[in-house]
């Protein structure tokens, strides 16, 4: 159930970054956001700001 908020992240930054490129914008939500999530571990956290 991840993935409609993933979409629309990535969605919400390409509006204010229309030339970012396709690495950029998988990185974004998540950019130092997770300071040690330690070895192995999945988990992500997605924050999203206009």
């Amino acid at each position: 159930m991840a993935t409609p908020h993933v979409t629309g992240a990535a969605a919400v930054h390409l509006a204010g970054h229309r030339v970012a490129a396709p690495a950029r914008v998988a990185a974004a939500p998540t950019a130092g956001k997770i300071s040690d999530p330690g070895t192995g571990t999945p988990d992500r956290l997605l924050k999203v700001v206009e």
